[in-house]
């Protein structure tokens, strides 16, 4: 017998449109737009000791990569997506 194969992908409850904190446009647009999330990435920002940084004209401070995705999902609940650098 050679076995089984078993490969699964997570189905997240996120669209083009629940972007609600960073960009997912490779920095060009950012999203800043949910006071809850802003406090949140404040926050853990702070527990990992990173500096805010600018992002866009807009000089948007925040504490991650600026290219990170932060959605509200259909359920209400929060999806941290992208988190790794270039």
């Amino acid at each position: 017998s050679r076995g089984y194969r078993l490969t699964a992908t997570s189905v997240l409850p996120v669209s083009k449109t629940s972007l609600v904190y960073g960009s997912d446009d490779g920095g060009r647009t950012c999203h800043y737009d949910n006071e809850e999330v802003i406090k949140m990435m404040d926050k853990c920002g702070e527990i990992l000791n990173l500096k805010p940084h600018c992002v866009t004209d807009k000089n948007i401070l925040i504490r991650a990569p600026c290219d990170i995705e932060v959605h509200q999902g259909r359920d209400g609940r929060f999806y941290v997506l992208d988190t790794g650098t270039s």
